[in-house]
């Protein structure tokens, strides 16, 4: 096997998504009613009351016309979700209590409560941004090493990763950016080399049984120990294999197997060499 390390650097920018509720806003229009005999003027802010003394404002100046309406914006000094009304009617407390009944305002749609909330940065949100890269790295480094003749396997070196962090967990930002130093150690082998190795584990090479042949694309490769100092690693190989009886030592007689009971099956399966 050849051992080597290749050295990267990795950077990126990344979403807070620690959420503080810092208040909210009541959003909502109504309908402004003048059935007097003159014209309304209404500076912004004028107050607007429902009939269980919810209090709301309206945002703009308006002038309603007699025998008119006008729509406005309205919003409300207490800024929390119950104020978020169902339609109703509004008395305009700042008039004269002989036109209240006659000026008033009506909400046709339910008002809606918007939350605000400001974004800082969580430790989950470090630890995600930091596996990424991590990953994101070992990709890197696959792509930087192109050998056909041979089969790769990637490991970030821990003990020299150097982490970076703009911003520190509970900062109030929308994002942050993250940047990463580190090793990856690559491992090498070769191909053919396993494919031997397998078949001397499996006494395939000079088998007498039969014929067997490993699927060489099935080959898959995960590393359970490595030691950098000391070039050692302890490597797990899964693959497939078929293998086909020769018909000397190990072939089935179908004779056998006719007119059996299971059992009569069984023992004779048992007793063919080298298949079990």
């Amino acid at each position: 096997a050849s051992f080597n390390k290749i050295e990267l650097e990795l950077s990126d920018t990344f979403p807070a998504t620690g959420e503080k509720e810092i208040g909210g806003e009541i959003a909502g229009k109504v309908k402004i009613i003048n059935n007097y005999t003159k014209n309304q003027p209404l500076v912004a802010t004028t107050r607007l009351l429902t009939p269980d003394n919810k209090l709301f404002r309206i945002k703009n100046t308006v002038n309603v016309p007699a025998g008119g309406s006008i729509e406005v914006e309205v919003y409300a000094d207490t800024k929390t979700a119950d104020m978020a009304i169902e339609p109703t009617k509004f008395t305009i407390p700042g008039l004269w209590a002989g036109v209240q009944d006659k000026i008033y305002a009506e909400s046709l749609e339910k008002f809606e409560f918007k939350q605000d909330a400001k974004k800082f940065v969580t430790q989950n949100d470090i630890d995600n941004a930091i596996a990424l890269l991590n990953e994101k790295m070992v990709k890197e480094a696959e792509t930087k090493v192109a050998n056909t003749a041979q089969k790769n396997i990637f490991s970030l070196d821990k003990d020299s990763v150097s982490v970076e962090v703009s911003n520190k967990v509970g900062d109030e930002v929308d994002t942050f950016n993250l940047k990463i130093k580190s090793a990856i150690n690559v491992i090498g082998l070769s191909n053919e080399d396993v494919l031997s190795l397998i078949k001397e584990k499996l006494n395939i090479l000079a088998s007498s049984q039969g014929e067997s042949e490993v699927d060489a694309d099935s080959l898959t490769y995960s590393l359970l120990n490595y030691n950098s100092e000391k070039s050692l690693a302890e490597i797990k190989v899964d693959f497939s294999a078929k293998s086909a009886f020769n018909g000397e030592n190990g072939g089935i007689d179908k004779k056998h197997l006719v007119n059996l009971s299971e059992k009569q099956i069984k023992a004779y399966l048992n007793g063919v060499s080298g298949l079990k």
